[in-house]
């Protein structure tokens, strides 16, 4: 098997900037993703949405007008260059350049002016504007905001969504944040200390850390390392199991049910065992529900990691309405019978050390993985980590999903017509 993410070399730069390198001298140009370990978890209380909203003046207030900026990186690489996007545990931006010394300087001075040296006084009224459209976009219906914070009290009320339940925060702190708050978000914040740089493609290690040396993120600024999220070892029993929703007043002529489950699960688990339950689990459901039930097209599951915790949801947006009285206890009786399944474990464990022994990345792959592994574990992970773990699991590793999946750990919405 080949492992291209054993190939990346990392360093620190005397100002707490840490550059990771993959020398991949068969691609064209270098991608560099710069990553900020700060995002929607560090908004303060009542200023929720600040590094979203930060995000999007950076790039306002660059040494250029935006357009020029994207011209020029499009006339150089052919591509748009990623001014910003803000997740739950960090925010991130990245471009691609030909290696060719002067274009790549230029590319480094835009991008650590615009990064470390900024000063966020351009546009603030009318981005503003622009993330109430976001948000309209998002919450499009009353219904989908009160949902949603229903599931993340009920669920995840001892986590950071008791209070933000998205990055681009709420209307009503979206309405209060100053320039002076994004200013001190981003002084605090955007500092090289707090940010790791990925770089792919023809530099090797030395000539991505020269290159970063003489543009100013070679330069000194006062900072630190927000510290990862501490795990948590064991989920609470959410506070509320189960609510129905009566969707027809919300949306006219609806016809169908739907059926939405989410459980927290501990940060201890690994991505392999919740993957693999998750993948023996809409195996059953769609035999289940899908086949000898016929009460759906689809239905489905999905797993994501935060840090510090699982959430794993069951979905179903449009089901038979002569099921809204079994969904319920159907799902929670295939969720149990997971735990005989071994033909279906034997075959996601074969799936899953298949898709890492076959795995085919390329340059953006690459670099959004170790991203995503730098913001959540602080280093890299190769496959090759991955296989052992893949080819390590037994059955009785995945137990402890199951027990995090019984009816009385999952909060369900109903909705009917």
């Amino acid at each position: 098997m080949f492992d291209i993410y054993q190939k990346f070399e990392t360093t620190t730069l005397p100002n707490g900037l840490t550059v990771h390198c993959l020398h991949w001298p068969e691609k064209a140009g270098v991608r560099f993703e710069f990553v900020i370990h700060s995002g929607q978890r560090q908004d303060p209380i009542g200023k929720e949405g600040v590094a979203h909203f930060m995000e999007h003046l950076v790039s306002e207030n660059a040494m250029i007008p935006r357009e020029d900026l994207c011209r020029f990186f499009e006339h150089n690489a052919g591509q748009h260059p990623m001014l910003g996007a803000t997740g739950h545990v960090g925010t991130y931006y990245s471009f691609l350049s030909s290696s060719e010394t002067s274009v790549l300087d230029q590319s480094l001075r835009y991008y650590g002016h615009m990064l470390l040296q900024a000063k966020l006084v351009n546009e603030v009224e009318r981005e503003r504007l622009v993330i109430f459209g976001e948000y309209d976009r998002k919450y499009s219906m009353p219904i989908h905001y009160d949902t949603t914070r229903r599931m993340r009290d009920a669920v995840f009320g001892n986590t950071f969504f008791k209070h933000s339940l998205c990055s681009l925060g709420t209307k009503e702190t979206i309405a209060s944040i100053t320039q002076s708050d994004m200013q001190e978000f981003y002084d605090c914040n955007y500092t090289p200390a707090n940010m790791s740089v990925v770089v792919v493609g023809e530099l090797t290690l030395a000539e991505a850390v020269n290159a970063l040396k003489d543009s100013p993120f070679g330069e000194n600024k006062p900072g630190k390392r927000t510290p990862l999220m501490t795990t948590i070892t064991e989920a609470p029993f959410p506070n509320e199991t189960e609510c129905r929703i009566h969707q027809g007043a919300h949306f006219v002529g609806r016809q169908s049910a739907s059926f939405t489950s989410v459980a927290q699960l501990p940060g201890t688990l690994t991505s392999t065992q919740t993957w693999i339950v998750d993948e023996m689990l809409q195996q059953q459901l769609f035999k289940v529900v899908r086949l000898e039930k016929a009460w759906t097209y689809a239905i489905g599951s999905d797993t994501t990691f935060y840090g510090d915790f699982h959430s794993f949801r069951i979905n179903c947006s449009s089901l038979e309405v002569s099921a809204i009285e079994q969904i319920a206890e159907v799902t929670s009786d295939c969720v149990e019978a997971l735990r005989t399944k071994t033909e279906s474990f034997a075959e996601a464990k074969r799936k899953l050390i298949l898709r890492k022994h076959f795995s085919d990345p390329y340059m953006r792959s690459v670099t959004s993985n170790a991203r995503e592994n730098l913001l959540h574990r602080n280093h890299i992970v190769t496959l090759t980590e991955e296989l052992r773990e893949a080819e390590a699991i037994e059955m009785s590793d995945i137990l402890p999903v199951i027990d995090g999946l019984a009816a009385n750990r999952r909060w369900t919405m109903i909705g009917y017509p």
